[in-house]
């Protein structure tokens, strides 16, 4: 229960003088309240020299009205009993070493008095302690919503009794003839260990609170004093929708201008904790004040810290003050989440400040945000300027101003956020299905990247971030909850979910069933041609980076862009152009993104992002639209870019046309001026439209009753026809993995159906291209099981080329058992010889049979979990006498070379061992097996976990393999996935 004090009172009321002058009025009647009111608890005396301190707790009734104080013998500042409204009063003018009994009565608002409680004796002395204690520190006053809140840290002092809580300093006046001849201060006291303390406050006026310390000889400090205006940081609230104020916090018609003011000890705490952990997210105690406009928005004590990954930044060094990024938040120490008090405008609980690194134009970021909602893409956040000011109030008062220089202003993706997108507005409709849903903020943070891939950990790569000033505790994942924080298994799940259904997605037709379901496709490829239009490369797409991803409550998910700092020709990947890369190929080599990939597998889909892409790089628009743009923008804050109380580092004293200095397109591009090769826009401009004007659509042709299929480069197989764009003259084959027609050998394509020319480079324009093909010659092959039994057919007949090692054909793969062995492969003899693969010419095989180390071995003994993995060189061809280093590599490290070697047995076999105390996260892990062995004659990597180990492991206790040789098993992973 919260704590409070009345600060207004009414006045004595006229009843008290006709009680002790022998006046009769309606009081006397036999209807009056006659109880006595509840008696004082707590009362403790303190002796000090010449003076008694004494303090107590107050009952909690309704009608109590104050405490009559009185001392026998009556000396001093009690030679008249006193009434005092607080629960403390200093006794003075007593003579030491005599004793006085205090007796402290309780009077409730129908003139009632209680029998009283007195004191044990106490005699002042003359004590030698007459030092006072030391003052607390960080006193903070937050007055909001008729609550003034006082916080502050305890008195260094071991002897502190407590702390007196004064407030204005003034005395209750009382008009009427009574005995009580003097009033205490408008006074409280709080024991030691007390940090925070409440009082009603009357909205609009000023207080002044002040807090002393008590030591347990009665000697207080001389106090420390906060003082406020209530200051409503809801207010002003210019326009009726959420929608409506952003548009105008966040509006590029003008700069704003933002103050803090912030205590040195404050500020010197915020260097600190970046000394401590540059990564902390540890908030300091600051006031705000923004300005735009004719508005203006205070607040006192909100939270401020230092934000960004690898652009953060000592703010102070020495003598000199350095940009850097800054976190708003105004919620920060408000304790009670029900509590509305601290939204901006009444729209927004934080805003994000970032500094122009690496920036010479000073407009990357804003145009970026803003060209995204230009062109309707809602979800994106919005970004403005602002100039920025820092106060820091120094030990004696005066303040060190700082202008700090121009900042991007950028709205926060949260849960407000999310509810302004949720509300229907004239502007933009209803949007997000509410704003109750899982909020997951996806960039790499640890082992794989927020690619949306299954290579996931579940443990790893979700959860609730943590970060702590001892960097070593810190949990930081690659999907981090922002919402339902409390619910994350269930968000989780719904999210591990969501991947599984996406990656299994293997036809057109359940591509477009799960997108339409899922997602609003339409807005995510908009999405997808602006982010490349921008150029932005450090994406989910080409990195697995900076993104939201949103789940209402309705099953509809949401893909939401997220810095935006590197674009318009900085780019973040090595030697990637992003002027001139293709729009169709964003993602580097080997980066994995289902999420987008899928998608622009199927035809039409892949259509109508490449009329995004044509839509927005028009001239008009694009090139000479979003110079002007520029130059607009530029024009606000040309004249506040340099501040004379700064040193630059990675940021601009001065607006130039370049980019980021340390990118491989340093020097390349401008934004203002060049031609097609060296003006990002017109490059970009030019490329898209490179791209896309040559489209193809490869029609199978399939031979009568058969049907054909196309594995695309994203492994999706086609079976009617495939479309492609591309540049001209590009290879055909880039296009596509493989196609496949079983009984026939594909010929190539050509330009008509039957019989035309032969294409094998892209042609221009809209064309289509068709499969010619040819009947495969048939042969019988037959199966011997050499000493063991058939498993499926004994005789075969296969086509032409068709491979004994891989029978996708066949339903169930021909095998052979033998007791006490492991089948090993088909040979061209009983005796040994080559492994069979091709099919050439009718022929017998022959099964071959080993004994074989299992590949892993898992048990627990005790407390303690046991995996062991085998690897045998001859499995792979490699000298059972070869002495080989072997390194055991295990996916989650990206399958790179772990630190383990593998320890040669005396039957040859490699084998290594982790235990869980080693080994503390073997129960998440997966694991799958890869093996480098070096001494050969050059370093081979190993999938130890290929189509001749699969019978080989615990039947029951793994799950499929996920096609990279990985397996996972069960045991190891607690209760997920069971």
């Amino acid at each position: 229960m919260k704590k409070k004090f009345l600060l207004l009172f009414t006045g004595i009321l006229f009843l008290w003088g006709m009680l002790f002058t022998g006046c009769s009025s309606d009081s006397d009647s036999d209807d009056a309240d006659r109880t006595p009111p509840a008696e004082i608890i707590g009362l403790n005396a303190v002796p000090n020299d010449s003076s008694v301190f004494l303090t107590w707790t107050n009952p909690a009734d309704k009608d109590f009205y104050g405490v009559e104080v009185s001392a026998v013998p009556a000396e001093g500042t009690l030679k008249e009993p006193v009434v005092v409204k607080g629960n403390t009063i200093t006794v003075t003018g007593l003579t030491n070493g005599t004793s006085y009994t205090f007796t402290l009565k309780t009077i409730d608002k129908s003139t009632n008095v209680s029998a009283g409680v007195s004191s044990e004796n106490v005699s002042p002395v003359d004590s030698s302690d007459k030092t006072p204690p030391e003052e607390v520190t960080n006193l903070k006053l937050k007055v909001a919503d008729g609550i003034a809140k006082l916080t502050w840290t305890d008195s260094v002092s071991e002897d502190v009794f407590g702390y007196e809580i004064t407030y204005d300093g003034k005395k209750i006046e009382y008009a009427s003839r009574s005995l009580f001849t003097s009033m205490a201060e408008n006074t409280v006291f709080v024991s030691p260990g007390t940090q925070k303390y409440e009082f009603e406050v009357e909205t609009g006026k000023e207080y002044s609170f002040t807090i002393k310390a008590v030591d347990t000889s009665g000697n207080k400090t001389n106090g420390i004093t906060k003082s406020s205006k209530l200051m409503d940081v809801i207010e002003p609230v210019p326009f009726a929708t959420r929608t409506q104020n952003l548009d105008l916090i966040f509006g590029t018609d003008a700069v704003a201008e933002i103050t803090l003011t912030i205590d040195r000890s404050e500020w010197n705490t915020l260097l600190e904790n970046y000394d401590t952990n540059p990564k902390n997210e540890d908030c300091i105690h600051a006031d705000f004040k923004m300005t735009k406009g004719e508005y203006t928005w205070q607040a006192e004590d909100i939270g401020m810290r230092l934000r960004g990954n690898t652009s953060r930044i000592r703010p102070q060094q020495g003598d000199n003050y350095y940009q850097a990024h800054f976190k708003i938040d105004f919620e920060e120490w408000i304790e009670d989440d029900t509590i509305e008090e601290g939204k901006l405008a009444g729209c927004m609980k934080g805003i994000i400040l970032k500094r122009f690194k690496d920036d010479p134009t000073y407009v990357r970021e804003v145009f970026g945000y803003n060209f995204f909602r230009k062109n309707g893409i809602w979800t994106a956040p919005r970004a403005g300027y602002t100039r920025l000011f820092i106060n820091i109030i120094e030990e004696d008062g005066k303040p060190t101003e700082l202008d700090y220089g121009v900042y991007a202003m950028i709205e926060e993706i949260n849960k407000q956020f999310l509810k302004e997108r949720s509300e229907i507005t004239p502007q933009i409709g209803t949007k997000f299905n509410g704003n109750k849903g899982n909020l997951w903020k996806c960039c790499w943070q640890s082992s794989y990247g927020a690619s949306m891939a299954t290579d996931f950990d579940a443990y790893r790569s979700f959860g609730v971030e943590e970060i702590f000033l001892d960097e070593s505790k810190s949990m930081r994942y690659d999907y981090d909850l922002k919402t339902n924080k409390d619910d994350l298994i269930s968000a989780r799940n719904e999210f591990i979910d969501f991947i599984y259904e996406l990656n299994k997605l293997s036809t057109a037709e359940e591509i477009k069933a799960f997108y339409k379901k899922r997602m609003d496709v339409d807005l995510f490829l908009k999405t997808y041609a602006c982010n490349v239009l921008l150029g932005m490369d450090d994406d989910y797409w080409n990195n697995m980076n900076n993104y939201y991803f949103y789940f209402d409550k309705k099953g509809k998910c949401y893909f939401i862009p997220y810095d935006y700092d590197n674009i318009l020709g900085t780019n973040c990947t090595k030697n990637d152009d992003t002027a001139t890369r293709n729009p169709l190929e964003w993602g580097r080599d080997g980066a994995k993104a289902p999420l987008i990939e899928k998608l622009l597998s199927v035809p039409e889909y892949k259509q109508m992002y490449v009329d995004y892409l044509l839509e927005l790089r028009e001239e008009s628009s694009f090139v000479t639209g979003s110079q002007a743009e520029i130059q607009r923008l530029q024009a606000l804050v040309k004249d506040y870019v340099y501040s004379k109380d700064l040193t630059y580092s990675n940021t601009y004293s001065s607006i130039s046309d370049d980019t980021a200095y340390w990118c491989s397109n340093y020097g390349k591009y401008k934004l203002l001026s060049g031609d097609e090769s060296t003006n990002y826009f017109k490059a970009k401009s030019k490329s898209i439209a490179d791209y896309t004007e040559a489209q193809v659509t490869f029609n199978l042709n399939a031979p009568d009753g058969k049907t054909v299929i196309l594995i695309d480069n994203n492994g999706i197989p086609h079976s009617d026809e495939y479309f492609v764009i591309g540049k001209s003259e590009a290879d055909l084959y880039d296009f596509y993995n493989s196609i496949y027609c079983e009984g026939y050998n594909f010929e190539d394509w050509y330009d008509v159906a039957d019989g035309g020319t032969h294409i094998s480079t892209m042609p221009s324009g809209k064309t289509t291209l068709y499969a010619h093909w040819s009947p495969k010659q048939t042969f019988t092959v037959t199966f011997d099981a050499n000493g063991g039994t058939i498993i499926g057919e004994s005789s075969v007949i296969f086509y032409e080329g068709d491979s004994l090692l891989n029978m996708p054909w066949i339903t169930t793969p021909i095998k052979a058992e033998k007791e006490n062995e492991f089948f090993w492969g088909w040979y061209d003899s009983s005796s040994g010889g080559k492994e069979v693969d091709t099919i050439t010419e009718n022929m017998t095989v022959y099964a071959q049979y080993k004994a074989t180390p299992r590949l892993y071995e898992y048990w627990i003994d005790g407390s303690v979990i046991h995996l062991s993995f085998a690897f045998n060189p001859e499995d792979f061809g490699l000298s059972a006498e070869g002495n080989y280093t072997v390194i055991h590599a295990w996916q989650l490290s990206g399958w790179g070379e772990s630190t383990v070697k593998m320890t040669k047995g005396v039957d040859g076999i490699y084998r290594c061992e982790y235990t869980s105390d080693v080994y503390p996260e073997i129960s998440a892990m997966w694991p799958g097996y890869k093996f480098v062995v070096k001494g050969t004659s050059n370093d081979l990597w190993m999938g130890a976990y290929d189509y001749k180990y699969r019978s080989h492991l615990t039947a029951g206790k793994t799950y499929e393999d996920r096609g990279d040789y990985n397996f996972l098993i069960k045991e190891l992973m607690g209760n997920y996935g069971e």
